[in-house]
């Protein structure tokens, strides 16, 4: 703590600063004070005295239960009795003279039908339609109006369906792998016929492209005799026609000899 003197003829001293004073700490300040004169030889005297602290509502008050820190409280939904007590706060405050009176105040994340009593009683009302994670912030106001707040995590949960998924992820998870690598060899049977059948179709596609190669050639040859054919058979009738189309005349000439005319 730092002095600085008011007069010099006498006992007059101030506190400079801003010391810090805590009454349950430390209820009273002791001070030696020195005077020495400038004579020779330079006489002194010693006074002591001490500076009486004053209790006042300097510290927030204390939550010592639940404890401070984020710990999820689990409500079951079919086998909690309503109403339900959540927790009791237990609250200290460390100010000596200060009468331990508190009052509350909470919020709560989403809506909860709740209820916090005078003497700190946070009670469950009645369930929620709603299932799930619900934050609860309660503020603790002592008689100076400081303050201390905690956050109180709840979660309220159905336990038939946690023991029916427990069942299912205990009972049937053989069950589940097997339909698993059941589905998996379906899946890869399917691929692999899918790519048999587009090596089938991909095969019989160039076997018929030679096949009709060849038929294309064999009737470009028959047509090719055909067309040879007929001109061969038209050449012998247009022959045969011009061979019937001639007429031979015969004459007997009067001194004996025989003329012969085609036409």
């Amino acid at each position: 703590m730092n002095l600085i003197y008011l007069t010099l003829n006498a006992y007059s001293l101030q506190i400079s600063g801003s010391p810090l004073f805590d009454y349950e700490n430390e209820q009273k300040i002791n001070i030696e004070l020195k005077c020495t004169d400038y004579g020779l030889p330079s006489l002194s005297k010693i006074v002591l005295f001490y500076i009486q602290l004053e209790d006042c509502n300097d510290n927030s008050p204390e939550i010592i239960s639940p404890l401070p820190f984020n710990q999820t409280l689990f409500i079951p939904y079919e086998t909690t009795e309503i109403p339900f007590i959540i927790t009791q706060f237990i609250i200290n405050d460390r100010d000596r003279f200060q009468s331990n009176i508190f009052t509350y105040s909470f919020t709560v994340i989403p809506s909860l039908d709740l209820s916090l009593t005078n003497n700190g009683t946070l009670i469950l009302c009645s369930m929620p339609f709603i299932l799930g994670l619900y934050t609860i912030n309660v503020t603790v106001y002592d008689i100076g109006n400081l303050t201390n707040s905690i956050s109180i995590p709840i979660d309220i949960h159905s336990i038939n369906e946690t023991i029916l998924m427990k069942k299912f992820s205990m009972n049937h998870t053989s069950l589940i792998l097997i339909l698993s690598f059941f589905v998996i060899i379906f899946i890869a049977s399917i691929l692999i016929g899918i790519c048999f059948l587009i090596a089938f179709l991909f095969r019989r596609k160039n076997q018929t492209k030679k096949s009709l190669c060849l038929c294309c050639y064999s009737c470009f040859n028959i047509q090719k005799q055909s067309i040879r054919n007929s001109s061969c058979e038209s050449m012998n009738s247009s022959n045969e026609r011009a061979d019937s189309s001639q007429k031979t005349t015969i004459e007997v000439l009067d001194d004996g000899r025989v003329s012969t005319k085609f036409r």
